[in-house]
């Protein structure tokens, strides 16, 4: 790893969070590919490393698999990952509740809470939820940047479309459903009218898992002040992304220092309490001959780290951004 002055080579606090990787879909077309032990491969020895505890592994369909095979390919993206944490038992553990919470943050294992990152794969069928639920997925997001029929997602960039639609009546029958099964629900992707019914038609504290500042940059896939500011009122949290095409349109801004700018926008309207990571790493689903991602993996968090020191930040609200506030969240959750 490529260290920054200032930054140091391992963070030393307390346990860090990552509320977005898309694991789902990295295992399900790894395994595929004939790969075994994956998330042991792949991203181990750097959890370790930089202590990481917790992250949110979301189940993630890509379009092409839209609509024939939604289902089918979110179902072994479940299972294809519950297969590697019962391979690995002494490093991983599923965390579906406060007790495996508590276990995981006790003890020596890596916690993965499952997450449906849109609920494509349910179609209309609200039933499908509750099976999702009893197979250990506790994470709810809506959309992607698609339409499906609970909403419609934000795109990253404009696109021509027709009239643009907030929730579905689904939709509201999905958030009511999901708050009453005891899943969080994650708003990243959600479209400005979607969010607004959201907010209108839940109650509980939710989430955006991987999305950044649309004052930094405009972009929809981002959130604005005033979304900021509803979640940090209902005691949410933020994940800022480490995606370069949600970072900036610019390739000359696409820098740590940069990245941090999202993070202080972001820290001056809800303050420390509700600002996280969700890293969003893609270039293990999304190999591109420019990486999609800013930081190389989740090794290279401290240049984050240092970057914030470096600006002043204390150490106490750099350790809430790392990692504290999404375990406190988590653990009122699971109250």
């Amino acid at each position: 790893m490529k260290n920054k002055k200032n930054t140091p080579d391992r963070y030393q606090g307390p346990s860090l969070v990552d509320a977005h990787l898309d694991l789902g879909a990295i295992v399900y077309e790894g395994k595929r590919r004939g790969e075994k032990q994956i998330i042991k491969k792949h991203f181990l020895e750097d959890f370790r490393n930089i202590g990481l505890k917790l992250v949110v592994g979301a189940v993630f369909v890509d379009s092409v698999y839209i609509p024939e095979k939604a289902l089918r390919v979110a179902v072994n993206q479940v299972e294809d990952v519950l297969q590697e944490i019962e391979e690995s038992p002494e490093d991983f553990i599923l965390v579906k509740d406060k007790t495996s919470l508590e276990a995981c943050l006790e003890g020596n294992r890596i916690g993965i809470i499952l997450s449906l990152e849109g609920a494509d794969p349910l179609y209309d069928d609200l039933d499908l939820l509750r099976v999702f639920f009893r197979l250990g997925v506790r994470g709810l997001g809506l959309t992607w940047s698609r339409r499906n029929y609970a909403a419609d997602g934000s795109f990253f960039s404009p696109r021509i479309q027709g009239r643009v639609g907030g929730l579905t009546p689904f939709g509201v029958d999905l958030i009511r459903e999901a708050e009453h099964l005891g899943m969080f629900l994650d708003y990243s992707h959600l479209n400005d009218e979607g969010f607004e019914d959201a907010l209108a038609y839940s109650t509980k504290p939710f989430i955006f898992s991987h999305s950044n500042s649309r004052v930094r940059h405009p972009s929809m896939r981002n959130i604005s002040h005033e979304m900021m500011r509803a979640l940090s009122e209902r005691g949410g949290v933020i994940g800022m992304n480490g995606v370069r095409s949600l970072i900036s349109g610019e390739r000359s801004q696409h820098t740590i220092e940069y990245f941090v700018d999202h993070f202080e926008d972001t820290l001056k309207v809800v303050g420390y309490d509700h600002v996280g990571l969700g890293l969003d790493f893609c270039n293990l689903i999304m190999p591109r001959e420019y990486p999609v991602d800013l930081l190389e993996n989740h090794g290279e968090i401290p240049l984050v780290a240092g970057e914030l020191m470096k600006r002043g930040h204390r150490i106490e609200d750099i350790e809430k951004i790392l990692g504290g506030n999404f375990i406190r969240f988590f653990k009122k959750h699971w109250e």
